[in-house]
């Protein structure tokens, strides 16, 4: 999803006027950016626990904006941390998340 998709979903399921959406994506999308770079961290140590957690918060981030998608990775990496699922290649579905997360405008 572009940029341009997330405005409009934001304006048309919130009702946010245009440039209030303008002044909040740089925002969010450094929010998210900064969340999945602490996702990438948490692989790299090896720690599920953290790994859980910010997938979690990277899910509902992305179900905030319109990125279902990208929320659908997160809660496969989520539910897997968690033993509640086969192990899944997770370095491959955050490399997922990582091409599909807009980074900037």
């Amino acid at each position: 999803m572009s940029v341009r998709e997330i405005k409009k979903y934001l304006i048309n399921q919130f009702g946010l006027p245009e440039d209030q959406v303008a002044l909040m994506i740089p925002d969010l999308l450094s929010a998210l950016s900064e969340h999945l770079q602490h996702l990438k961290e948490a692989y790299a140590e090896d720690d599920n626990e953290k790994l859980e957690r910010y997938a979690h918060t990277i899910k509902g981030a992305c179900l905030s904006i319109g990125l279902k998608e990208c929320a659908a990775v997160a809660a496969e990496i989520e539910i897997s941390c968690r033993g509640e699922a086969p192990p899944i290649d997770l370095s491959a579905q955050i490399d997922l998340l990582d091409h599909r997360i807009p980074h900037s405008l």
